[in-house]
């Protein structure tokens, strides 16, 4: 993830990444930074540092759909992914850009793509992910328009969907049924 922000930012001089981050992390974090800035000949550590900004978790999914509300882009973490923060930002119509890995927790936000029927958000290496993220915080005219796909099929596909209470009350049968077995 450090080298994908890192050429993010380093082709886009206007560019800021947010993170969210627990007061008890943010030393971590940005010593963390620093240290990949200093060994860096791109940035400076303060250069760097001005351009990542550590965000103190929000108090709550409004005030966090707000937050995401506010930003570009989404980068989905990598490579652990996130469904959650996935579905907060579709519904605050902001796009997630992911790279799917081979583990399930870093395909979360590729599934909810590929049923929608969308893939323009989907990368396929980290030059990819990088072009996508740059080209959906460059573009707005190209961002907004495939966020109105995504919204006009969300609701139907991906929030409100019947099959989605079914299957996992199957699993949880299957589930329940396979632990006494045990």
């Amino acid at each position: 993830m450090n080298a994908m922000i890192e050429e993010i930012l380093r082709q886009d001089p206007n560019g800021v990444v947010a993170i969210l981050c627990p007061k008890k992390q943010r030393e971590y974090l940005f010593n963390r930074f620093k240290m990949v800035a200093a060994n860096n000949t791109s940035f400076s550590s303060d250069e760097l540092g001005d351009r990542i900004l550590l965000v103190p978790r929000t108090n709550g999914r409004f005030e966090f759909r707000r937050l995401l509300a506010m930003a570009d882009v989404i980068l989905d973490s990598w490579p652990w992914g996130g469904w959650t923060t996935t579905l907060q930002a579709l519904a605050a119509k902001t796009p997630v850009i992911t790279l799917p890995g081979n583990d399930a927790r870093s395909r979360f936000t590729f599934g909810a793509y590929k049923t929608l029927g969308i893939d323009v958000f989907i990368a396929h290496n980290v030059e990819e992910f990088v072009h996508i993220a740059l080209r959906a915080a460059r573009d707005k005219i190209w961002r907004h328009q495939a966020m109105a796909k995504i919204q006009a099929t969300a609701v139907e596909k991906l929030f409100e969907t019947p099959e989605t209470v079914i299957c996992w009350s199957d699993f949880l049968d299957r589930a329940i049924r396979l632990a006494r077995f045990c």
